[in-house]
Formats: C-alpha cells, sequence, structure tokens
C-alpha cells in the first residue's frame, strides 16, 4: 500500500517537472524510496513464509 501512494507522488512529481513546478530530485527521491519499500515488502514476505512470483525481467 506505501509503494502505491509513494508511486502516486511520484507521477506527480514528475508532471510537475514538466511544467517546471518542481525540482527533480523530489522525483528521484521518491523513485528511490518506491524501490526500498520494494525490496522491504520482498524481504518481509520472504521472512513471513509468503510464496512470491520471481521477477522475470
Amino acid at each position: 500500500m506505501s509503494r502505491c501512494v509513494c508511486r502516486r507522488a511520484e507521477r506527480l512529481a514528475i508532471s510537475l517537472d514538466d511544467k517546471n513546478e518542481s525540482d527533480t530530485a523530489v522525483a528521484r527521491y521518491l523513485d528511490r524510496l518506491s524501490d526500498y519499500l520494494f525490496v522491504v515488502a520482498r524481504k518481509t514476505a520472504d521472512e513471513s513464509g509468503i510464496e512470491q512470483s520471481k521477477w522475470i525481467p
């Protein structure tokens, strides 16, 4: 859930950046935060024994 909110904020920051109303550092920070939240969710699920699908690029 928190990652969804973070991604929504990132999309908003990018749209504001396109209009020159925001700093690109904000979008970069939100992107890194989203990555971190993804890793935490995967690790938590793994430690809880929840089966996860493998990501295949």
